[in-house]
């Protein structure tokens, strides 16, 4: 049984798993240059095996570019459906442009739109949120996601992208999750790009634990990473910050072989290469976790020393659905400035769920188990400084702290 979003923005059921005629599930992400590229990525039902994208710069009195779409076929639980992308190039910089997406008739969506980055910004904010699984037995499935989500835009609809740290939906392998997880974007993703790490979730289904293939065939991230894990680890430079996603489910996906030894060659070259004045690393499983007696050994010896060789500023992860950020730590043991350490961020929930009975760890100076609402967070780069605060759904604020790299 598919989910749809009505016009009021109610997630409702629909009557069958298949495709709408009409484009959906649109996404944007940058696979290129921020300043002069945007990836655009949708469904479509099986037949329309062509798409396209119709752009053009907004209020301009140009003809629209027309720019095709590479189109692969997709098998679910629901049924079969086609993913298009499309890669928009020679954009100009700071420019707003408008969109719509589709075959070359009549199936085409309404008009969206995009803007791309300012290459010499030193400024400039974006959204961090974590695990916004969910269940479908609620009466609107994800809806405090798409709340939450839309909350955060709206009141802080200068952010240039959205930061994810896994456990998008609640089983990766279903369909129908995926389907109320995209209702619930739409509105938002189809204007500013999103990036994301895996979770867990993004592995499990109801034949049991593998590679995260739902997540591959509809998510689009850059490709620059290990050969066997692109999509999955990659990173991206927006203004003077790198930024690395890493996937922490060694676990989940030990059948099909190793995926930390890959990673920390692939780290080791991106940060010893690095000249970038901020660096900010995302992954699921936290070294810290807030849960008794979860352990992440594998994943702590993968990573930790390479963050402390190379000085990696900030560290978002999730699976904890709690609030909670450490003093800075190099070693594993708390140092005195950010400027000696890296401060660890479990960054909340952004869904349904939550636990009752978590507890932090010493080294977490901040800690909110976060059960009445779920959470964002607001991160503010100001050249060499940052501001990272974190908000209830309603924008309460819950906590905030600052690096200030002039004064180190």
């Amino acid at each position: 049984m598919a989910l749809l979003l009505s016009s009021s923005g109610f997630l409702l059921r629909g009557d069958s798993g298949k495709a709408n005629p009409f484009p959906d599930h649109i996404l944007l992400t940058w696979t290129g240059d921020p300043a002069t590229t945007m990836t655009v990525s949708w469904r479509s039902e099986v037949s329309s095996k062509s798409g396209q994208v119709r752009y053009g710069v907004r209020g301009g009195k140009g003809q629209q570019r027309r720019v095709k779409a590479s189109s692969t076929l997709f098998a679910t639980d629901l049924g079969s459906y086609r993913i298009h992308t499309a890669f928009l190039k020679g954009l100009s910089p700071t420019t707003t442009y408008t969109y719509t997406v589709g075959d070359e008739g009549l199936n085409r969506s309404g008009e969206r739109s995009f803007t791309t980055a300012d290459p010499k910004t030193e400024n400039f904010k974006f959204l961090v949120f974590g695990d916004s699984q969910s269940s479908l037995k609620a009466e609107r499935p994800y809806s405090l996601w798409a709340q939450n989500l839309h909350n955060a835009f709206r009141l802080n609809g200068d952010a240039k992208f959205i930061v994810m740290t896994g456990d998008l939906v609640d089983e990766g392998q279903s369909g129908a999750h995926w389907e109320a997880w995209f209702a619930a974007c739409q509105g938002v993703m189809d204007q500013i790009p999103l990036f994301s790490s895996p979770g867990n979730h993004e592995s499990h289904g109801s034949s049991g634990t593998r590679r995260p293939a739902y997540w591959n065939a509809q998510l689009r991230f850059p490709r620059n990473g290990p050969d066997r894990l692109k999509n999955q680890v990659y990173s991206f430079r927006y203004g003077k910050v790198l930024f690395l996603a890493l996937d922490s489910q060694q676990k989940e996906q030990r059948p099909y072989g190793d995926i930390l030894g890959p990673q920390k060659e692939w780290l080791q070259e991106r940060l010893s290469t690095s000249r970038d004045l901020w660096k900010i690393a995302y992954f699921h499983k936290p070294f810290s976790p807030l849960v008794k007696g979860r352990t992440y050994d594998d994943v702590k010896e993968a990573f930790l020393p390479l963050f402390d060789r190379y000085h990696v500023d900030l560290v978002f992860n999730g699976h904890d659905h709690g609030l909670a950020r450490t003093a800075p730590m190099r070693e594993g043991k708390v140092v005195q400035r950010p400027s000696q350490g890296t401060v660890y961020y479990v960054v909340g929930r952004s869904g349904d769920k939550f636990y009752s009975d978590l507890l932090p760890p010493p080294e977490y100076l901040f800690f909110d188990p976060v059960k009445e609402q779920p959470n964002y967070l607001v991160v503010e780069v100001r050249g060499k400084s940052l501001t990272v605060s974190a908000h209830r759904s309603d924008g309460t604020l819950l906590d905030r702290f600052s690096f200030d790299k002039a004064e180190e």
